[in-house]
C-alpha cells in the first residue's frame, strides 16, 4: 500500500532529478544532449506537479496545521522556482 509518506518522498525525489538534470542542461555542450536534458526536466517537473496534486488538491488551508501549511507552502515555491528555472533556462 503507497502511504502519503511514499508520495511525498516520490515528490522530492521528482524535485531532486528536475535539478540535476537543470545542471546537466546547463553545463552541457553538446546541443543535441542539452536539449533532451532540458526535455527531461520539464518532466520531471510536471512529475513533480501531479504528486504535489495528489497531496495537497483538496487540502484547505483552515483545516491544515501550522506544519502541514508551511510544508504546501515550500512546497509551493518549489514548484514555482521549476517553473521560473524553465522559463529562464537556468
Amino acid at each position: 500500500m503507497i502511504t502519503m509518506e511514499d508520495i511525498i518522498d516520490k515528490m522530492f525525489e521528482e524535485k531532486d532529478d528536475f535539478y540535476n538534470y537543470m545542471m546537466m542542461y546547463k553545463h552541457c555542450t553538446d546541443a543535441t544532449k542539452k536539449e533532451i536534458f532540458y526535455h527531461i526536466a520539464e518532466e520531471e517537473s510536471q512529475h513533480y506537479y501531479k504528486l504535489w496534486g495528489i497531496v495537497f488538491k483538496d487540502a484547505k488551508d483552515e483545516h491544515m496545521t501550522e506544519k502541514e501549511r508551511g510544508f504546501k507552502t515550500y512546497a509551493t515555491a518549489v514548484y514555482e522556482d521549476m517553473v521560473e528555472c524553465l522559463k529562464k533556462k537556468t
